[in-house]
């Protein structure tokens, strides 16, 4: 709040300021909202805003100066990987510093690393289950296997299926034990080679054996350096299913390897959505403003008429315009004292909330004091019509402005025709209110009817299917 306080300070102290646009209008409303303090509310209404927005964004922006600071911090020399449970699967990306002749040299490689083996009960069904879906999955994007011209899918493990696979191949310069074709020249006819699954779970072994025949197509080839890598990776975690950590490969084909795991920066993502929350929260302080400001000028509008009957009646009891709004205002701080509850730590600040208040006797409250105080009653009335905003204020007020300079004569009848028409004012807003509610409910009723049809029709639907 200080720091909020000394940076309003600071910018009102400048010609140009920040606030310059919107101090007119924010003048004008708090003046009619908190007269005689306007100008401490608006530097309290900006101090409060400014604060929450600043607050935001100090706290955003910690945040993601953490996160960046963590992802910066590349866990380097990584030697283990924790597994997961029993059935669970996780899939590391690592990044593997290879330090070859030629250099340095960096390779982004993913591994699925599986959990803990399952019950030996199930070790048989699982196989089983392998030997039926192993034919067709291994081809991949292949017809068949006698027409092999693109990698075969030799899968190390199906999903939810404790059984590994190893693959063996009768002639790797052909294919080898992940499916990819060595072979740069096959002839037409085709070559022949046999792969072959050994499955393996806790203990149990079996064997399948494939004849695929290779044909001419479009082979790609993989680099050799990342292929080893990726071969050696894999031959690792396969090694070491049972135990809860793995060791990574720390030489491939003769260079070293340093494994990186590196983490997701999302501190650029954080620092936006804390910036665009602080110009929300923000906005939504001049938001609160106007809409507070729009619900004190229709509890004025609703309290009108009683007001101008009241009036009419006092001064047809035979006092004058300012013993009727002393007397108004008296019976209206009678009736405060009686329903007023104390007030806790938190107070709440009155130019900026609407409370259980009469609003037009508020207003009429300080009409006294400023009478009080020696402000002629022409223009205490004029203040008073300037601080409501609203036609019809303004009309009565110039109505008693002017009774004022040219005497009393005629004003009772004025004043009770001006009672009439807020009568009426107020009956047609009632209506119109009344035409709104029936519209804001449409949707609501709407939905109720399609519940209601949804309910009635699907027991229907059903008993005709059945």
């Amino acid at each position: 709040m200080q720091m909020a306080a000394l940076l309003i300070g600071t910018l009102s102290v400048k010609r140009r300021s920040v606030f310059a646009k919107t101090d007119m209008h924010m003048e004008e409303e708090l003046n009619r909202w908190y007269p005689g303090g306007a100008e401490n509310a608006r530097f309290c209404y900006r101090r409060d805003k400014l604060a929450y927005a600043l607050l935001i964004v100090a706290a955003g922006t910690l945040l993601s100066l953490g996160m960046c600071v963590s992802s910066r911090q590349d866990r380097r020399d990584v030697e283990h990987i924790i597994r997961g449970g029993y059935g669970s699967a996780q899939t590391v990306t690592l990044t593997a510093q290879l330090e070859t002749v030629n250099g340095r040299r960096e390779e982004t490689v993913p591994v699925t690393v599986k959990g803990k083996e399952y019950a030996k009960e199930q070790i048989d069904a699982y196989m089983e289950e392998i030997r039926d879906q192993l034919p067709e999955i291994i081809l991949g994007e292949n017809e068949d296997i006698d027409h092999v011209v693109r990698p075969l899918n030799l899968i190390r493990q199906m999903n939810d299926n404790p059984v590994t696979i190893s693959w063996s191949s009768s002639d790797y310069g052909l294919i080898d034990s992940r499916g990819e074709i060595q072979a740069m020249d096959i002839p037409e006819e085709g070559e022949l080679c046999m792969l072959t699954a050994r499955l393996s779970c806790q203990g149990y072994e079996a064997e399948e054996r494939f004849y695929v025949r290779l044909c001419r197509g479009q082979q790609t080839q993989e680099d050799p350096l990342l292929k080893s890598l990726r071969q050696a990776l894999q031959e690792k975690e396969e090694e070491n299913r049972t135990m809860e950590t793995f060791t990574l490969p720390q030489e491939v084909d003769g260079n070293r390897v340093v494994w990186i795991r590196r983490t997701k920066d999302n501190s650029l993502v954080i620092l936006m959505l804390t910036l665009a929350l602080a110009a929300g929260v923000y906005l939504a302080f001049d938001s609160d403003l106007k809409k507070q400001i729009r619900e004190r000028r229709q509890r004025l509008l609703a309290e009108y008429p009683e007001f101008v009957s009241r009036l009419v009646l006092l001064m047809s009891a035979g006092m004058t315009i300012r013993g009727a709004m002393q007397k108004m205002a008296g019976d209206y701080e009678e009736r405060r004292m009686k329903r007023r509850k104390p007030y806790g730590r938190k107070q709440r600040k009155a130019f900026l909330r609407i409370e259980n208040k009469e609003q037009i006797y508020e207003e009429v409250a300080i009409v006294c004091h400023e009478l009080n105080s020696g402000i002629p009653e022409a223009k205490a009335y004029y203040r008073l019509g300037r601080r409501c905003g609203e036609p019809h204020y303004v009309r009565l007020c110039m109505l008693l402005s002017q009774n004022l300079k040219k005497g009393t004569a005629g004003l009772l009848i004025l004043l009770k025709a001006e009672a009439l028409d807020a009568l009426e004012e107020r009956k047609r807003n009632a209506r119109r209110l009344g035409e709104e509610a029936g519209t804001k409910l449409l949707l609501p009723m709407m939905i109720m009817l399609v519940i209601v049809m949804v309910i009635i029709m699907i027991p229907a639907f059903w008993s005709f299917t059945m």
